[in-house]
């Protein structure tokens, strides 16, 4: 007889589909508690509800800063020496061309001595080929001066004795004499004259050398003078001095930093900003700031386009009158206006902000009050106080604004006593 065939794949066909079930009942399960509203009981004591309501919004975001002077000129050494004695201290005003310290350089102010000794040598012997060329001078002069008066003798001789010569009453030798004395005074004269001009030339070049080089030695002298006078360190111009950390005994080389002077008429206050607001920030924009029970306006004058450790830097300046009894590195706190100040929905500033984003938040049931529940809304503008609404809110709504920390993952929030 044949035997009925039983197929082997009917046990497995069964657990598959008995598996497919338990994955379908799982997964439904999920969905499920997924689905369904994680709820937080909170103390409403821990709370802060705010209202959401209609005010005025100012645009602006509070920085902190530091007075600089905006003229400020650096004081150095002109030349090596050690502090023999100090006039001044740190944080006194000084006016131009006072003597803040005395240096010492005793090589300088030897080498001062032999320059002078030196050069003085020197000008005394220029001064004598000075002298020696006028005398030189002097000399061609008297020389000419008396070959001219020998060829004006000479011939006034010979117009005597020429028409004498004639009539036979003077000898032919005599009036030759005559003639030959003075085309000899008359060739001589030509010589000095010619010796005078060329001296002369060579005299006026070679003053003018000695001018020159007089000029020169009376230079190095006054530089060297100017060398040792300028150890007495002065200020360059009237101001506050700062940085000014200097003690009897130290020694310092030539153009090493002795401490600055600043304007104290004119100061800017030096800020660092986030980055988030450097899109925002113009030149011209205001700030305000209370110093000494009184508001000052501020206004920045230049964006400084290097961002470092997420900040970037911006230079304020007073737009009223300078404020007084500041000082250079004196700290600063304003408010940098970087919109109008507008009517606007707005809602309190708080922690919920940072957490969130400002893309969520917990609403009051208005109804209870006894609950609040996750809402997605849009947030503007925000400064120290308030933050602009600008959709999923409305006015007279109650919010929480304190910190989620504790219920992130929350839906809904049950409020208790």
């Amino acid at each position: 007889m044949d035997k009925a065939i039983v197929k082997k794949s009917s046990a497995s066909m069964k657990l598959f589909w008995l598996f497919c079930g338990v994955l379908l009942i799982y997964l439904v399960y999920q969905y499920v508690i997924s689905s369904a509203e994680k709820v937080v009981y909170v103390e409403e004591n821990r709370l802060n509800i705010s209202r959401v309501e209609q005010g005025e919004f100012e645009d602006f975001v509070t920085i902190r800063g530091n007075f600089q002077s905006a003229v400020t000129v650096n004081l150095d050494s002109i030349v090596a020496g050690q502090v023999e004695q100090v006039f001044v201290e740190d944080g006194a005003f000084v006016e131009k061309g006072q003597v803040l310290i005395s240096l010492t350089n005793a090589a300088m102010q030897i080498e001062l001595l032999q320059n002078e000794v030196r050069i003085t040598e020197q000008l005394n012997n220029m001064r004598q080929q000075e002298l020696s060329l006028e005398q030189n001078r002097i000399a061609h002069l008297k020389e000419i001066i008396e070959l001219d008066h020998q060829v004006k003798h000479n011939r006034r001789k010979l117009a005597k004795i020429t028409p004498l010569f004639k009539t036979k009453a003077v000898a032919k030798q005599e009036f030759e004499e005559a003639q030959d004395l003075l085309t000899y005074y008359l060739a001589l004269k030509k010589v000095a004259v010619d010796s005078q001009r060329s001296d002369i030339q060579m005299q006026e070049s070679q003053l003018a050398q000695l001018a020159t080089a007089t000029r020169q030695l009376e230079q190095g002298l006054a530089f060297a003078r100017d060398n040792v006078t300028n150890l007495n360190v002065k200020a360059p111009v009237s101001g506050r001095l700062t940085a000014f950390d200097v003690k009897q005994g130290t020694s310092f080389s030539q153009g090493e930093r002795l401490g600055r002077i600043d304007d104290p008429e004119n100061y800017k206050v030096t800020s660092f900003v986030d980055e988030f607001y450097l899109p925002r920030i113009r030149i011209g924009q205001q700030a305000l700031a209370q110093i000494d029970d009184k508001q000052q306006t501020f206004k920045v004058t230049k964006i400084y386009p290097r961002v470092a450790a997420g900040q970037f830097k911006i230079d304020l300046v007073s737009a009223d009158s300078n404020p007084q009894q500041v000082r250079s590195g004196q700290s600063i706190q304003l408010k940098l206006y970087l919109g109008k100040t507008e009517q606007s929905i707005r809602i309190p500033n708080g922690s919920f902000y940072t957490e969130t984003s400002g893309n969520w938040i917990f609403v009051v049931d208005q109804k209870t009050n006894k609950s609040a529940q996750f809402r997605k809304i849009r947030l503007g503008r925000s400064n120290n106080y308030y933050i602009e609404v600008l959709d999923g809110l409305s006015l007279g709504e109650k919010v929480i604004t304190s910190s989620y920390h504790n219920y992130l993952d929350a839906k809904k929030l049950v409020l208790t006593q």
